[in-house]
C-alpha cells in the first residue's frame, strides 16, 4: 500500500513539475510575441472572425478558438495555447511512461520551443484552436491505449478525440500516428515493462480508429458544407484530397525530400549551413545509434515479429510525418504542421534514460537536447524580432500612402484600386541574413502591402479607413489608360494617382 501511494504522489509529482515547466518556458521563450501585437500577412483580417473556415476542413476550429473569444489577443490566445501544450506534454510523457523528471521536463521544453509551435504563434489568433488540436491528438492516443475497464468506451472517447483535432487542424492526425509510433518502438522489446505482446491487434486497433476517425470527420465535413452551401477550397490542396493512384506513388519521393529539407531547415546550398542544421544532423545521428543499440541489446532480432514490428515502427516514422501527401498532390507543409517531429525528440531523450550507456554519452546527448532547445527559442526570437520590423515597417509605409492620398484630395472611404503584386519584392531574404531561422523565414516578409487584399485590409482594420475595391469594370478602364501607363510604380514618387476618381496604386508594371 506504500509502495502504491508512493509511487502515485511521486507520479503526480512528475506530473506537475512537466506541467509547470512546459506552461512557464513556453511563456518565457514566445514572451515576445504574446505580450505584443505582431501581425502577420493572415492577422490583418483576422482582428475578428470565428474561424468558420468549413470550406478549408476545419469544421470545429471556430469551437476550438471560442474559449479565448473570437478576438486576436495576443496574451489571452498565447495564454491557452501555452496551456494546452503543457497538459499535451503531460499527456505524452505519461504514454510514453517517461519515469525521470529530467528527461520528463526537457520532453515538454522539446514541444514548446519546437519552430512549429513558433510558427503556429505567428498566426495568433487561431494558436490556440491549434494547441488544442494537439491536445485532443494526444489523448485519443492515450484512450487507444488504455487497458483497464471497458475497452469499448476508451476507443468510442478516441474516435471522438481524434475526430475532432483533425476537425481542427488536420495535420495534428500525424501528432497522433508519430505518438504511436513512438510507443510502439518504446514497446517492442521483451524486457519492456508494457511489452506489445499482440503486435498485429496493437497495429490493426490503431489503424482502425483512425480510419474510422477519418471517415467520421469527412462525413461530417460533407454534412456541414452541404448545410452551408459551400464547397472545398483550393488552399493546401484540401478540394483535391483523394486516393489517386499517381499521388500515391509520387508521394514516397516528395517525403524524401521534405525530410530532408526538414532537417536541414531548408535549402543550405542557396542560404547556407545554420547551427539549426547541424544539430538537427547531429540529432538524427545520435538518433539512429541509439535506435541500433536499443536493437541490439533488446535482442529484437532475435525475435521475429519483434524484429518485423520494429522495422515496420521505424520505416513508418516520415510517412506518418507526411501522411497527407498521400491524399493530395498539391498539399503543401508548412513549419506549423510540423509538430509531430518533435515526439522524436521525445523518444530520443527516453532511450537515453532507458539504455544502459556510459554516463558521459547520457550527459553529451542531453546537452544536445539542451542546446536544440535554447537554439529553438533564439530562432523563435529572432523571428519575433523580425515580425516586429515588419510591422513597423507596414505602419509607415501605410501612413505615407495615407498621406499622399490626402494630397491628392481623397478622403479614407474612396474606391481605390491596387494593381500588381509585390510579393517577390518583399521576401525577407532579400535584405537580411536568414540562414539561422531559415526554417520559418518563409512566413515573414519586409512588409505586408504586397497586394490589394493585404493593402486595404491592413489600411481598414490597422488605420480604421473604409476603403472600397474599384469594380472589374472599373480597373479595366483605367488600365487602359495612357495616365496609368505611364505610372512609376510604388513607392516611387507619382505611382499613387486619381483616375476617374478612383484612387489609383501601382505595385508592377
Amino acid at each position: 500500500m506504500y509502495q502504491k501511494l508512493k509511487l502515485l504522489f511521486e507520479s503526480k509529482n512528475r506530473y506537475r513539475l512537466v506541467f509547470l515547466t512546459t506552461f512557464f518556458s513556453g511563456l518565457f521563450i514566445h514572451f515576445y510575441k504574446i505580450s505584443n501585437n505582431l501581425l502577420n500577412h493572415d492577422s490583418i483580417y483576422n482582428y475578428y472572425s470565428s474561424q468558420n473556415v468549413i470550406a478549408s476542413g476545419r469544421w470545429f476550429l471556430s469551437v476550438a478558438c471560442s474559449f479565448s473569444t473570437w478576438y486576436d489577443l495576443p496574451w489571452i490566445t498565447g495564454i491557452f495555447t501555452m496551456f494546452f501544450i503543457a497538459f499535451t506534454a503531460v499527456i505524452v510523457v505519461d504514454i510514453l511512461k517517461i519515469q525521470n523528471i529530467k528527461a520528463a521536463c526537457l520532453s515538454g521544453m522539446i514541444l514548446i520551443s519546437a519552430p512549429a509551435i513558433t510558427e503556429t504563434l505567428f498566426f495568433g489568433f487561431t494558436s490556440d484552436g491549434f494547441a488544442l488540436a494537439m491536445l485532443l491528438s494526444a489523448i485519443s492516443v492515450w484512450f487507444i491505449l488504455r487497458n483497464e475497464g471497458k475497452k469499448c468506451i476508451n476507443y468510442i472517447i478516441s474516435v471522438i478525440c481524434l475526430t475532432l483535432s483533425i476537425a481542427t487542424y488536420q495535420a495534428y492526425l500525424s501528432f497522433a500516428l508519430v505518438l504511436l509510433i513512438a510507443y510502439g518502438i518504446k514497446n517492442s522489446s521483451e524486457k519492456s515493462e508494457y511489452y506489445i505482446d499482440k503486435k498485429l491487434y496493437f497495429t490493426g486497433i490503431s489503424l482502425l480508429i483512425i480510419a474510422i476517425s477519418m471517415i467520421l470527420y469527412f462525413v461530417i465535413w460533407k454534412l456541414l458544407m452541404l448545410i452551408q452551401n459551400v464547397t472545398p477550397t483550393d488552399y493546401q490542396g484540401i478540394n483535391k484530397v483523394g486516393f489517386d493512384i499517381n499521388t500515391i506513388l509520387s508521394a514516397p519521393f516528395d517525403i524524401i525530400k521534405s525530410t530532408v529539407l526538414l532537417i536541414l531547415g531548408g535549402n543550405i546550398i542557396k542560404h547556407g549551413i545554420s547551427f539549426y542544421a547541424i544539430f538537427n544532423i547531429l540529432f538524427v545521428i545520435a538518433f539512429i545509434l541509439l535506435l541500433i543499440s536499443f536493437f541490439i541489446k533488446n535482442k529484437i532480432y532475435k525475435n521475429k515479429n519483434n524484429f518485423i514490428f520494429f522495422v515496420f515502427c521505424i520505416l513508418s516514422i516520415p510517412i506518418a510525418i507526411y501522411c497527407w501527401r498521400f491524399t493530395s498532390s498539391t498539399v503543401s507543409y508548412a513549419n506549423r504542421m510540423l509538430s509531430s517531429a518533435s515526439i522524436l525528440i521525445i523518444l530520443f531523450l527516453l532511450m537515453v534514460e532507458e539504455l544502459q550507456i556510459k554516463r558521459i554519452f547520457k550527459n553529451v546527448f542531453t546537452v544536445l537536447i539542451a542546446l536544440i532547445i535554447f537554439n529553438n527559442s533564439l530562432i523563435a526570437n529572432v523571428c519575433y524580432f523580425y515580425l516586429q520590423q515588419e510591422n513597423d515597417t507596414t505602419l509607415s509605409r501605410a501612413t505615407e500612402m495615407l498621406s499622399i492620398i490626402y494630397e491628392q484630395g481623397k478622403n479614407i472611404d474612396e474606391k481605390i484600386f491596387i494593381n500588381g503584386s509585390r510579393l517577390n519584392d518583399v521576401a525577407i531574404d532579400d535584405k537580411y541574413d536568414v540562414s539561422q531561422i531559415l526554417c520559418l523565414s518563409p512566413m515573414i516578409e519586409k512588409d505586408l502591402l504586397f497586394d490589394e487584399y493585404h493593402t486595404v485590409s491592413y489600411l481598414n482594420n490597422s488605420l480604421n479607413c473604409s476603403f472600397s475595391s474599384a469594380t472589374k469594370e472599373e480597373k479595366e478602364e483605367i488600365i487602359n489608360t495612357n495616365e496609368y501607363k505611364n505610372m512609376p510604380v510604388w513607392p516611387i514618387k507619382g505611382s499613387i494617382r486619381v483616375i476617374d476618381d478612383i484612387i489609383v496604386i501601382k505595385y508592377t508594371d
